[in-house]
């Protein structure tokens, strides 16, 4: 997302890049694991095949305009909160642990809005924290932009939605009545970009305009982005398959969260979730017979895993700096 025509910039940034040492999931390595959001049912497949059509046939019909100049007869629009994150978490300068430049790059972005009397509300929909469990680097980061754009920004922040299909969103829409929802038309992943596809067709069906991340750009008195209108095409074909798209957005979102809670167990060392709660009654069983007080024997046995952990990874690492000279005197010795 460009913002003054000096960031915004995409790209693979370090950011998304994690060692295997930390045994995590790397972004290659979440495109790939098509069982995350593989669709069995081939109805439900065809739709979101339909949908993304759809939506890829309307971004080439985008209008590249002002956008606060040319549509000022609505108060305020809507950013989409994890566009937000993922396009400033691809700015090229950002490298991997510089989450105050991050902030920056978020902060610069909004100031251009606010400086040039824009009026918006961002939102974070709570099903969409599913997608970062495979990679706990963003989903710490996007935890932590949340609370500071609360604490340290007047930007009104919304994460009490679930989801774009839930009633509440549809009040909250209609009592507001934003002209636009800034978003981006792709993901980290294949499975986010389904997720971004549902929300932009819904915000469409409800007449709302769309603006998208990428090739926004400003100067000193405007701001220009790619507008997509509301046709009667995309808001007709979702009143006709509004059953569907949201069976399969709970296909979707089930799918998502029990690959976030595999990859949840897969990050603490334990192949099964049987596995893990076998150790923790063995845990708490041995120390209810010393101690009366559960808060007590939920702290012990928790503190007894996490150290557990930290000592299986320490041995690890100490393995690897021990085989590392050993190989090169090998290598040597050869020569």
């Amino acid at each position: 997302m460009a913002s003054g025509g000096e960031g915004g910039q995409e790209g693979s940034s370090d950011i998304f890049s994690l060692g295997k040492e930390t045994e995590q999931v790397t972004l290659a390595d979440m495109s790939s694991e098509q069982s995350v959001y593989d669709i069995q049912n081939p109805g439900l497949q065809k739709c979101m095949e339909k949908i993304t059509n759809l939506i890829m046939e309307e971004i080439p019909k985008a209008e590249y305009v002002s956008l606060l100049n040319d549509y000022v007869e609505s108060e305020f629009f809507l950013i989409d909160g994890d566009s937000l994150f993922i396009t400033c978490a691809r700015e090229l300068t950002l490298q991997r642990g510089q989450n105050l430049h991050f902030f920056y790059l978020v902060e610069r972005f909004l100031l251009d809005l606010t400086s040039k009397g824009a009026k918006y509300v961002i939102v974070f929909f709570k099903d969409a924290e599913h997608i970062y469990y495979r990679n706990p680097d963003l989903l710490s980061l996007r935890t932590a932009l949340i609370t500071h754009l609360r604490n340290n920004t007047q930007t009104p922040i919304h994460t009490e939605f679930s989801n774009c299909l839930v009633s509440s969103w549809q009040n909250f829409l209609e009592e507001n009545s934003p002209y636009f929802l800034i978003i981006a038309d792709e993901g980290l992943d294949q499975l986010q970009t389904n997720f971004l596809h549902i929300c932009i067709i819904h915000t469409l069906s409800k007449r709302i305009n769309i603006v998208l991340t990428s090739g926004q750009e400003s100067d000193a008195i405007r701001i220009y982005g790619y507008h997509i209108h509301s046709v009667y095409r995309l808001w007709h074909f979702f009143q006709q398959n509004e059953a569907k798209i949201k069976n399969l957005y709970q296909t979707l979102l089930s799918n998502m969260k029990k690959s976030s809670s595999e990859a949840s167990l897969s990050l603490l060392g334990y192949p099964s979730l049987k596995t893990l709660t076998t150790k923790v009654y063995a845990k708490i069983s041995s120390l209810q017979k010393e101690i009366e007080d559960l808060r007590y024997i939920v702290c012990i046995a928790t503190c007894s895993l996490i150290l557990e952990k930290y000592n299986q990874e320490n041995q690890t690492s100490s393995v690897k700096q021990v085989r590392t000279p050993l190989i090169k005197q090998v290598s040597f010795c050869l020569k």
